[in-house]
């Protein structure tokens, strides 16, 4: 079998594959668990058929320990909503946890082709996808990506765009991952396209009218501009092409942005920027219900703040927290929190090592991606996302294990 397919499959299967709420919670659940397999099958084709020696061990190590930790949390908390419903949620660290295994063996294997026809195919039927929900609303488009019930998707996400990945902020994340991507190709290979889809993921970033990933997206090019100036390959380009292809492509989406706030499209997006403003964040209504929130769980995890009390469906009002590292303390612990941060930062500052002596398009983007699942993960449950999470970790050991990525050390 091919490695290429094999990574066509598992990026296909995270970002595309439809996860319709009108099937109900037992196909949900199944759909869930081919999520938590098929990196599980695919790592072990690829250990049998590739050999068994895995670089980077100490973070696959640390991956395993996240799980044994969670499964420890699950028994030893005893949840009233019973241990084989907790540890469904468990599945979602054994996906990012083969994930990288899948990574660590398809790096020496996929080539950059690969990676970049994959990328652009699952862009456009992204993008096809969000087309449909742009001009239906709340229609089969949506019923078939959305895990949500059809009155609640009619209700909630009618006037927003969710795209393949099931929800705005999650649609404007991969978006701004894509962003990168494209620009970052554009600035290498010159090739008119490559801008023509960038500025496409800066409209959909709008359209998601995800107001948090909208203030993060501007944060990510500032960063960009300031943090990456010198690095070694911005001397071989052009610091001011680079410049003028943000310049242009953010002056080229603001007329298109213009209009769809003129004719009410963006009012969602645009009544919670003006709340904050006018009347400060508390007021606003989405934070002032995540601030209450916190404020119950913060009660729970003071009383029970290292190992947690497991995921426990059902034990408690909320099923969510709109910020990941206030449920994963609350289902984990401080420990479970602390074994997340050591993987994401041990692999943010490889990344970001790589990104200042090699600069190719697909490590930039992928460096931003984290960044962006951090600090979204401030609002919603990012981090343990169960679509794009595992692409970041796929695509993290494929850099993290392939030669071509070596950090260049220079005087």
């Amino acid at each position: 079998m091919k490695v290429s397919f094999l990574f066509f499959l598992i990026v296909f299967l995270y970002l595309c594959l439809p996860y319709p709420g009108f099937i109900g919670r037992a196909g949900l659940t199944f759909i869930e668990i081919i999520f938590v397999i098929t990196p599980i099958l695919i790592s072990f084709i690829l250990l049998l058929t590739k050999g068994l020696k895995i670089k980077e061990p100490k973070l696959v190590f640390c991956m395993l320990l996240i799980i044994y930790f969670q499964v420890f949390s699950v028994f030893s908390a005893a949840p009233e909503s019973g241990i084989l419903k907790n540890l469904l949620d468990v599945g979602k660290s054994v996906a990012f946890a083969f994930s990288l295994i899948c990574g660590l063996k398809l790096g020496q294997y996929i080539s950059d082709v690969n990676i970049n026809q994959t990328l652009i195919f699952v862009f456009i039927i992204s993008s096809l996808v969000a087309l449909g929900q742009f001009v239906f609303g709340a229609s089969l488009f949506m019923y078939l990506f959305s895990g949500r019930e059809v009155g609640l998707i009619d209700e909630q996400f009618s006037f927003r765009i969710i795209g393949t990945i099931g929800n705005p902020s999650f649609f404007a994340i991969i978006n701004i991952f894509f962003l990168f991507y494209f620009f970052g190709n554009y600035l290498i290979n010159n090739k008119s396209k490559y801008f023509i889809l960038g500025c496409i993921s800066i409209l959909f970033v709008f359209i998601s009218q995800s107001r948090t990933n909208v203030a993060i997206m501007f944060l990510m090019i500032l960063i960009f501009l300031i943090t990456f100036k010198r690095c070694y390959w911005i001397h071989v380009k052009s610091k001011f092409v680079i410049n003028v292809t943000l310049f242009l492509s953010i002056s080229l989406c603001v007329p298109f942005v213009y209009l769809l706030i003129k004719y009410s499209i963006l009012t969602y997006l645009v009544s919670g920027i003006t709340t904050v403003y006018e009347k400060g964040l508390l007021s606003q209504n989405s934070f002032n219900t995540r601030f209450n929130i916190w404020n119950d769980y913060y009660q729970l995890i003071i009383r029970q703040p290292w190992f947690g009390y497991s995921s426990n469906k059902g034990f408690y009002q909320y099923a969510f927290a709109d910020n990941n590292y206030i449920f994963i303390l609350y289902k984990y612990g401080v420990i479970g929190l602390l074994l997340y941060l050591i993987s994401l930062t041990y692999i943010l500052s490889r990344l970001y090592k790589i990104v200042r002596s090699v600069g190719e398009p697909i490590v930039i983007s992928l460096f931003f991606l984290g960044v962006v699942l951090m600090l979204s993960s401030l609002t919603a449950e990012t981090i343990e996302g169960i679509r794009i999470t595992p692409v970041f970790f796929m695509l993290s050991g494929i850099i993290l294990s392939n030669d071509k990525y070596k950090v260049i050390r220079r005087k």
